[in-house]
């Protein structure tokens, strides 16, 4: 009898409480863009809708949501397990359930709506390169609110949440010896351009460490490129095998 009957749990409202991680998800997206959070109030009565459509209704433009909703996803995730709660009673109803059937959990998802927002006119890059990126922000201490582009260069040392709408990656600088970082969302309309200076020769996928070192320590290896034809003739070979040489007594 169980093999045969399934019962879906919404997870917000019935099993768990993020009311407090959402709304502080909300905070920091809007503050992002130097716009005013609506009301609290606002915010939790369109719970339970797509985000992007929770946007929609609290005054974001179409060109802008998906941004807003970037910047979201990547603080929500760094807060949810800390500022979500079990529902009282919620475990035990997941218990009894269990025993009569098979369980499941009912989400959005926006994978098909947030396609045609992905970019596909960015470099290829990893964790270990150094990047320069260009990001359009409007200046609000100007009357006019004036457009501007600001470039943030440094060393990506990690990228998170695959390559959908809610992709981001973390660039690492030292400005007037003091470690910046910044989390840029991947497919953001505000990053009008990202230049990859140098290839960096790196074994791992993330790059943390290199926040407890400072100077020489700091560095990442550039990456060396060899052309792959074949040499046409012994010359160029010899002069090919010359140059690997050096570079591996380097």
């Amino acid at each position: 009898m169980k093999q045969n009957q399934i019962i879906l749990f919404d997870l917000d409202g019935t099993l768990i409480d993020s009311t407090e991680a959402i709304l502080e998800s909300f905070d920091v997206a809007f503050g992002y863009f130097n716009v005013a959070m609506p009301s609290a109030e606002k915010i939790t009565a369109e719970i339970g809708h797509p985000l992007d459509k929770m946007f929609l209704s609290l005054g974001i433009s179409e060109t802008e949501v998906w941004e807003y909703v970037s910047v979201y996803k990547a603080h929500y995730r760094q807060i949810s397990r800390e500022k979500t709660f079990l529902l009282p009673g919620a475990e035990m109803a997941v218990r009894r359930a269990s025993e009569i059937a098979r369980l499941g959990v009912v989400t959005t998802k926006t994978a098909k709506f947030s396609k045609p927002y992905l970019r596909d006119d960015l470099p290829q890059f990893k964790p270990g390169d150094t990047v320069r990126v260009y990001q359009k922000f409007k200046d609000s201490s100007s009357a006019n609110a004036k457009e501007k582009t600001q470039a943030f260069e440094g060393i990506v040392i990690a990228r998170k949440h695959g390559k959908g709408i809610s992709a981001t990656f973390t660039v690492r600088a030292t400005i007037d010896k003091v470690a910046v970082e910044k989390i840029f969302p991947l497919h953001s309309p505000t990053i009008t351009k990202i230049e990859v200076l140098q290839k960096g020769k790196v074994r791992r996928a993330k790059l943390y460490y290199l926040r407890n070192r400072t100077g020489k320590k700091a560095k990442i290896k550039k990456k060396e490129t060899y052309p792959t034809t074949k040499p046409s003739t012994k010359k160029e070979a010899k002069k090919a095998d010359v140059a690997k040489s050096v570079h591996a007594q380097d």
